[in-house]
Formats: C-alpha cells, sequence, structure tokens
C-alpha cells in the first residue's frame, strides 16, 4: 500500500478556457466507439425535420470534447468521482464552442485537502448560448 502524497493547495482557483469545433471525424469516430449510429446524428433529411432543423451532434461527444479541457486544470493527480452533468442545448457538427474549467474555492477544497470540485462550462461561441455544464467532483489520487 502505496503513502498518500499532500494535496497541493496550489490547485485551488486554477482556470483554462479555449475553444473547440465538433468536426465529421469526432462523429464517426464517437459512433465507431460507442456503436451509437442514430440517424437523427447523420441523416440530413431527419435532421431537417427534426425541431433543430439539422442534425445535432450526440450530448456526449459534445461532453467528450468540453472534458479533455479537464486534464489541462487537474492533471495528473486528480481522478473525477461523481459528476452533475446537465446539457442545457444541442450542439452541431463543424460549429465552435468555447470551453472554460475552473476550480471554485469552496469549503469542502480548505476542509478536506484531498477533494475539490470542477465546474465545466460549454457555450457556443458566436450567440453564447450555454450548451452544458457540469460539476465534478474530484478526489487527489497520487501515491508512492
Amino acid at each position: 500500500m502505496g503513502v498518500a502524497i499532500s494535496q497541493p493547495i496550489s490547485i485551488i482557483g486554477k482556470k483554462e478556457e479555449g475553444e473547440f469545433i465538433i468536426s465529421p471525424e469526432d462523429l464517426n469516430a464517437y459512433s465507431h466507439l460507442t456503436n451509437d449510429w442514430n440517424p437523427l446524428h447523420y441523416d440530413e433529411g431527419i435532421g431537417r425535420e427534426s425541431v433543430w432543423g439539422q442534425c445535432p451532434a450526440p450530448g456526449f461527444l459534445v461532453y467528450a470534447k468540453a472534458t479533455e479541457w479537464i486534464s489541462k486544470v487537474v492533471q495528473p493527480w486528480w481522478a473525477p468521482r461523481s459528476s452533475r452533468l446537465k446539457i442545457t442545448k444541442a450542439a452541431f457538427i463543424g460549429q465552435a464552442y468555447q470551453v472554460k474549467v475552473e476550480v471554485p474555492d469552496l469549503p469542502v477544497n480548505r476542509a478536506h485537502a484531498r477533494i475539490v470540485y470542477v465546474d465545466l462550462e460549454v457555450r457556443e461561441k458566436e450567440a453564447g448560448g450555454l450548451i452544458l455544464e457540469d460539476r465534478l467532483t474530484c478526489f487527489w489520487s497520487k501515491e508512492i
């Protein structure tokens, strides 16, 4: 059994912002990985008849693209343990999205140094509409 190393408090307040585009290649890779071949995401005729008027990207594909940014803030020794994901709006292939990741300074951060919350937010780049938000609970996991 390893000896736990103290969590560096310097992670508290850390932020990262950036942007990403969901490409057709992303959709294809996601579908191969998950076996999700829902025609709503591929068939333009079905997409046009949908409430969005076009083919939406799968919600978990958007989440996967966004969570890549979490590693820029909390890696390498943090392990997400729970999530409060809320998808509020559809995202679409080929459009740009802004992502923001932040470790807020909340009481649990100071009371228990091995636990932090990580806030994740994705918005449309042009209109600014909220696509998804999440608060992950992460635990410090490095042992030697």
